[in-house]
């Protein structure tokens, strides 16, 4: 037989299989949108070790017991029972739950929520969903524990107890952790129970009370809580309803896909300032579900009031606009309506909020046009922009990555004379860098000479423009020494890309406070319903605490906002159906009572 022969039907089948088999960018993707999958390996700390596990129990009992009540030091505390304890918590955070001690129970609840967005449905978490469920009833004027029960049963979502056998059954788990059947099973009584809960809270005396509940139903998705937000009738207009609970309501609806467009359109027109940015904010979220309600088909009805400024007067609401806006002209591939948008952005006298939300907008917008104005704009130091529009324009130009796009990158790298001045705090330099080097790890600059002439350009930034106090420099210095003479000397025929990893390294070495990192418009919407939730709450008007003083007003918000802070409440996956839940997989090979943990 000849080696055609042979070979060529592996060939044919490869060449068919192909076009199936999903890339590692689709991989990234999928599991964006996915939920995390429980470690099997719950001991594991964030340094590697692994500790004897009555020594790690012993460690997160008395981290809880010194931490839980002190204001100085939950903050760090949480990230350890999170990121080092992880799942052996969970006995010690049941037993907090059943006590009647009121500031741990507060903590002890939202670290439950912050367990279960990190490792997912867990079930050794399953034990903390009934006594969660008990404390969403008042009791004595005490409105904080049940709100803080409610914003953690709101983590575990409703395809939880739809599909409770799909990390139990299927992949042989009955048997890994004791007790877990009857677990399971008690967790979805007791979720059935909380969601029933929830919906009776919507209408508590306690406003407080009532957007945690409506934040709650939101993130925990499902038909029965769209039908009960569904069901809530707007206020009487000789009657007070407090702002607080309208923009939860509006933010609910839309994450529950509710298939009305009256609400927003009232919002819109309301005389209430902070209703009409809450209206217009919900249009974006519903925009961008995974299924969109039927009536975001039509922008008519909605377009002419989110382009009219005297119905937007503040500048809150011109700034949910301006998303808005951009949004439809993304939906619809409108380069009139992209350029308004961009008029926003580009004008020195838009407010900042505004320009901001144009230019999270203007991330997403494509086209070659549109990228020659980019990187004209961004080179012209002539131009007064505000920072966060600066900042997308050099992002956008390292990620084009063209002579001309990097020549714009390159005004800023290589002087400290442009407006605004390197500082260690945030500067927009860097939004340039992490252009640059996205294109090094997506192998855009295939020039041998142009490469290394961004490499010398990020090597004199490193040496001579960025602040020296700065983690980003020393991260950016970092990745340049191990991988520096690698990009700039390899050839086009065997193209070397930065790793991924690397750039992830950069990236995350400062908060970007305008989420211009976001991949998509899903999380720029996300990052904006997130600051709506630290207004719903009041958490923004909290005055620091002098040193050495002792905190007394406002504990239980002061205990929210360092939550949020670290463990923001909404994610990427409540704009899924099913919020993120898992396809199910086929059982595990071998003897399924082997424990795994």
């Amino acid at each position: 037989m000849t080696f055609r022969a042979r070979f060529l039907p592996a060939f044919l089948a490869c060449a068919l299989l192909a076009p199936v088999i999903p890339s590692a960018a689709d991989a990234e993707e999928r599991d964006r949108n996915l939920e995390p999958v429980p470690p099997k390996i719950v001991f594991a700390s964030r340094e590697g070790r692994r500790p004897d596990d009555k020594s790690s129990a012993e460690m997160a009992r008395k981290e809880i017991a010194r931490s839980f009540a002190s204001l100085g030091s939950i903050r760090l505390a949480r990230e350890r029972l999170v990121y080092r304890f992880g799942l052996i918590c969970a006995p010690h955070l049941e037993a907090v739950l059943l006590g009647d001690n009121v500031t741990p129970h507060w903590n002890a609840s939202l670290t439950v929520a912050a367990l279960r967005s990190t490792y997912g449905p867990a079930l050794e978490l399953n034990r903390l969903l009934p006594p969660l469920a008990k404390k969403l009833t008042p009791q004595a004027g005490d409105f904080h524990t049940p709100a803080f029960a409610a914003l953690a049963v709101g983590c575990f979502p409703w395809s939880q107890a739809m599909l409770p056998s799909h990390y139990a059954k299927m992949e042989g788990r009955y048997e890994a952790v004791p007790g877990s059947r009857r677990s399971v099973e008690r967790a979805i009584r007791a979720l059935t129970e909380a969601r029933a809960s929830l919906l009776r809270r919507v209408d508590d005396p306690q406003n407080f009370l009532r957007v945690s509940a409506l934040l709650a139903l939101a993130k925990m998705g499902g038909p029965k809580a769209r039908l009960g937000v569904a069901a809530m009738k707007p206020p009487p207009q000789n009657q007070f309803h407090p702002t607080e609970q309208r923009q939860a309501e509006l933010i609910a609806r839309a994450l529950l896909e509710v298939n009305e467009p009256k609400p927003y359109l009232t919002a819109l027109r309301d005389s209430d300032r902070r209703v009409r940015a809450a209206g217009a904010l919900a249009i974006s979220v519903a925009l961008l579900t995974e299924s969109p309600a039927g009536w975001t088909k039509n922008a008519d009805a909605f377009l002419p009031i989110l382009r009219n400024e005297a119905a937007l007067t503040q500048e809150d609401g011109r700034a949910e606009a301006a998303f808005a806006r951009g949004l439809y002209a993304l939906r619809a591939g409108d380069e009139k309506a992209w350029n308004a948008v961009w008029s926003l952005a580009k004008m020195h006298t838009s407010e900042d909020r505004v320009a901001e939300a144009a230019a999270q907008a203007l991330l997403f917008r494509r086209g070659a046009a549109w990228e020659k104005q980019v990187i004209e704009q961004a080179g012209n130091s002539r131009t007064l922009l505000k920072e966060p529009v600066l900042a997308m324009l050099l992002l956008r130009s390292g990620e084009i990555a063209t002579e001309k796009a990097i020549e714009a990158c390159e005004k800023y790298l290589k002087s400290k004379s442009q407006r605004p001045a390197p500082d260690y705090t945030w500067d927009p330099r860097w939004y340039a860098v992490v252009g640059l080097l996205r294109s090094l790890h997506e192998g855009r600059i295939k020039s041998k000479a142009l490469r290394a002439r961004v490499i010398a350009t990020l090597e004199r930034a490193v040496d001579k423009v960025l602040d020296k106090k700065s983690v980003f420099r020393d991260e950016l210095e970092a990745v340049l020494a191990a991988h520096g003479s690698l990009l700039a000397e390899a050839d086009e025929t065997s193209l070397y890309k930065l790793p991924l990893e690397d750039v992830h390294r950069v990236e995350r070495s400062f908060r970007c406070p305008c989420a211009l990192f976001s991949l998509d418009p899903v999380d720029a919407c996300v990052h904006r319903v997130n600051a709506l939730v630290h207004l719903m709450f009041g958490l923004d008007g909290i005055k620091p605490a002098k040193p050495g003083e002792p905190v007394t007003d406002k504990q239980p918000e002061r205990y929210l906002r360092h939550y949020l802070e670290e463990f923001p409440y909404f994610t990427r996956l409540d704009f899924r159906d099913d919020r993120g839940w898992r396809p199910r997989t086929p059982p595990p090979t071998g003897d399924p009572k082997v424990i795994d943990r």
